[in-house]
């Protein structure tokens, strides 16, 4: 039995880690249907290609190669474009699922109806590991939790494909929140409990530069400025949004400061 998944991965010059992504959703308890890379205008195409043949005999795996560049929520995009099943599932190049992520959130999909789901996402995966057993516990959620954040990492996310809402390419930071904030109007939506996706790097302004914090904080207020100015979001939601946004972000300033000391 396969489960009705298309994996959605944008790829950008991530030879050194993209194996090992690919081997996570591989090594599922539940197998995934298809899996498709999209290539966003690298310089190692020739040997992701190679790469990519070698996984043929052991699961249904496309490579699109697009010629420019163009960012991940539109190589994301074209990736849907080109899937077949139920539900579709993201995961980035640089980052792996727990071997019984596909499993666990495919069948909660299936059971509860939902749109929508998440899960919980590990940083730092080479100073800590998945648990062994995962819980089946999960809350459903609104779109008033996003007047506090992102509540969704994007490798964490699976979602019906039909009527799912694309990502806004304009928008190279920040495209995941203005992608599920628009997606809530499709039915029920739920976060699992356990953590399924994990990296091997710590978040922004933990080993990055302050100056990321600043580019994310000034596309987060423009995506929700667009959330407004295109009428999905009310004017009691961004004010609420933007406000708490504009708090957080001399505080995650301060944070990396002191941590830099």
């Amino acid at each position: 039995m396969k489960a009705s998944v298309s994996v959605i991965m944008p790829h950008y010059n991530a030879l050194a880690t993209i194996k090992r992504s690919i081997d996570s959703v591989v090594n599922q308890t539940l197998s995934v249907g298809e899996m498709i890379i999209v290539d966003d205008g690298s310089a190692t195409v020739t040997e992701l290609r190679l790469l990519v043949s070698e996984y043929e005999n052991i699961i249904d795996i496309k490579l699109i190669e697009l010629d420019v560049n163009s960012g991940a929520a539109h190589a994301r995009n074209i990736g849907i474009q080109h899937s077949n099943l139920k539900y579709i599932a993201f995961l980035d190049s640089d980052d792996v699922w727990h071997p019984e992520k596909i499993k666990l959130q495919y069948h909660t999909m299936e059971e509860h109806d939902l749109f929508l789901s998440g899960h919980g996402y590990l940083f730092n995966l080479t100073n800590q590991q998945f648990q062994q057993v995962v819980s089946k516990k999960f809350t459903r959620f609104s779109r008033n939790k996003f007047i506090w954040g992102n509540p969704l990492f994007t490798p964490t996310v699976m979602a019906r494909r039909e009527f799912f809402i694309l990502f806004d390419k304009r928008y190279r930071r920040v495209d995941d929140y203005k992608c599920w904030y628009e997606n809530l109007c499709n039915g029920t939506y739920a976060i699992l409990e356990s953590d399924m996706a994990g990296g091997f790097k710590a978040p922004i302004g933990v080993s990055g530069l302050s100056g990321s914090l600043k580019l994310m904080h000034e596309a987060y207020l423009d995506v929700l400025k667009s959330l407004l100015v295109e009428k999905k979001m009310s004017y009691f939601e961004y004010l609420m949004a933007s406000t708490c946004e504009r708090v957080k972000y001399p505080l995650r300033i301060v944070a990396f400061r002191l941590r830099g000391k």
